[in-house]
């Protein structure tokens, strides 16, 4: 029992002279980045030449406490964002610009405008970083109109207005809750899409009215001045079909453009995606700009030619 009673108080003590900041007693700390930078995805394009990039590095974090325990840590912070030229081999970036953050706080939410990019949690709050631009956070507040579940926002896209339609992460005409532009009767709580007022600093969701009921057949929708432009996989085809105001424009063939029950058909700053190729849409007609990858910063033309950095 005395050995017990001695032991316990030895422990009592080094607590003591720990806490007291003595010589010996207190953590070492080590922190550094790697060299590398990491995670670079194509975040947008620019026009016929410059794509935005977006990357991070990692940090590392090593804490060796006063008793002999080790502590690791590693993130991802200083977020980067870039400029590439697509269409002809350069020795690097033509632009870039850096935070200081170590955490990358989700910067990288998509492509806005041409020259825009958003993050955040949109309801909350969205961060801008516009190239050339201090990035900055802006606060924004919420509303309802005829609904009252809200959309998970995953695309933010230019709309009618000046404003911007927010979308979720599924297709816009798939049949489930989650931010359809189509759901069931049932669903009706359930809000299909936002209006984003980067003016006044709200965001509103709301259900299709009698007006913008035909969009609910996209997986995709954008404005361009005062037409709205909307893609959909065909699902027995699996065309993809351009519509502007509800009006067919144009028939992307499934064998001539690869497509199939899983392709992704949206629209990335000024052009239309079909998978990770994007396309430029002239008056009756389409033309190929450029596949991208999703690992690495590589792009082809379709023709063998390919640029990498």
């Amino acid at each position: 029992m005395m050995n017990r009673i001695c032991g316990l108080f030895a422990g009592a003590m080094v607590a003591v002279l720990c806490d007291g900041m003595l010589a010996g007693c207190s953590d070492k700390e080590e922190f550094w980045w790697d060299d590398d930078r990491s995670n670079a995805k194509v975040v947008g394009f620019v026009d016929d030449s410059l794509v935005i990039v977006g990357d991070f590095r990692f940090w590392n974090e090593s804490t060796e406490r006063w008793n002999g325990e080790y502590l690791d840590g590693r993130g991802a912070g200083n977020p980067r964002l870039c400029l590439y030229n697509y269409r002809v081999q350069e020795g690097g970036p033509r632009w870039c610009d850096s935070l200081s953050e170590e955490k990358s706080s989700g910067w990288f939410g998509g492509q806005m405008t041409d020259s825009i990019v958003w993050g955040g949690v949109l309801g909350e709050y969205i961060k801008l970083w516009k190239i050339g631009d201090e990035p900055h956070e802006m606060k924004v507040s919420k509303s309802f109109e005829g609904c009252s579940q809200k959309v998970s926002v995953q695309r933010i896209h230019q709309w009618l207005d000046g404003k911007f339609i927010a979308l979720g992460s599924y297709s816009m005409n798939s049949r489930t809750f989650d931010n359809a532009l189509t759901s069931l009767d049932s669903g009706a709580s359930y809000c299909q899409y936002a209006v984003l007022d980067t003016v006044t600093r709200t965001i509103t969701y709301k259900r299709l009215d009698e007006k913008l009921k035909w969009i609910g057949k996209c997986d995709d929708v954008r404005a361009w001045g005062e037409d709205v432009y909307c893609l959909k996989l065909d699902k027995e085809t699996y065309d993809a079909e351009l519509f502007i105001n509800d009006n067919l424009k144009f028939i992307m063939e499934r064998n001539q453009y690869k497509l199939g029950n899983y392709a992704n058909v949206s629209f990335m700053g000024p052009y239309l995606k079909l998978h990770q190729t994007v396309y430029k849409y002239h008056e009756k007609e389409i033309e190929r700009m450029s596949s991208f990858s999703s690992q690495e910063i590589s792009f082809g033309d379709g023709k063998g030619n390919n640029i990498i950095y």
